[in-house]
């Protein structure tokens, strides 16, 4: 996929045999459409562990690899599951874009939570996509699916009881669900910045940012580098609806 390809995805490849080795061990990417977990082959498939390049690797070395070959399945699996969905916006940009600006997680995190950048690329999938949390558990890890399941909607509820939900049961959540949560409001404010849905009014682009804002307020001491980005996302959504009022 773009997001891992060109100079990047060759300059992994270059470095130390990162991904010339496959993983050394780590398990290989999975078709999100067989929902019995089968294995297939692939271009990060699994290496064993004793295969040339792997050998003499230190244990830390092979924990950060098999978090990168599993984020990378993750990315390519949210890819296909989302495969047809678009963002709400006026530009109509594929749904993958807010996926991976959700990846804000990592940052937050330092890179130290490999299972929240996963959770984060499949946050959407039982609530758009009807993926079950058993898919998720089997494909990924009962810890990824349950940090999906936590931020996850309810859609057979109207609306309007699902956004008040989300204040209510922000506090609440655990505080890697709270980051998580956080990474995807700072995604979908600088969206409302950039490029708002087109047939929004702007009452309606005022009620999202001071209800998103809501929200927040319930995840607030989880992460302070997410809250600081919040604040600016939410500033800048602020400041472009008085300029499209005046330009309407």
């Amino acid at each position: 996929m773009s997001a891992f390809g060109g100079k990047a995805d060759i300059g992994l490849r270059s470095q130390r045999g990162f991904l010339r080795a496959r993983g050394c061990g780590a398990n290989p990417p999975i078709d999100p459409h067989i929902s019995d977990g089968s294995r297939q082959s692939g271009l990060i498939g699994a290496a064993p562990a004793d295969a040339p390049g792997c050998a003499g690797r230190g244990k830390g070395e092979g924990q950060v690899m098999n978090g990168l070959v599993t984020v990378l399945r993750a990315a390519d699996a949210a890819a296909r599951w989302h495969v047809n969905q678009r963002r709400k916006g006026a530009a109509q940009e594929p749904y993958v874009t807010h996926l991976f600006e959700s990846m804000l997680v990592a940052e937050a995190t330092a890179g130290a939570d490999p299972n929240l950048v996963v959770a984060a690329l499949l946050h959407d999938t039982i609530e758009d996509q009807g993926v079950t949390r058993e898919e998720i558990a089997a494909q990924f890890n009962d810890d990824v699916a349950g940090l999906v399941v936590e931020v996850t909607d309810d859609k057979k509820l109207p609306k309007a009881e699902r956004k008040r939900l989300q204040i209510e049961h922000a506090p609440n959540l655990t505080p890697r669900a709270k980051i998580l949560k956080l990474a995807d409001k700072i995604s979908n404010l600088r969206s409302l910045a950039t490029s708002p849905p087109a047939d929004w009014p702007m009452q309606r682009r005022i009620d999202y940012v001071n209800w998103t804002t809501e929200v927040v307020q319930g995840l607030r001491e989880a992460s302070g580098l997410l809250e600081q980005k919040f604040d600016q996302a939410a500033a800048d959504a602020e400041r472009t609806i008085p300029l499209a009022t005046e330009g309407g």
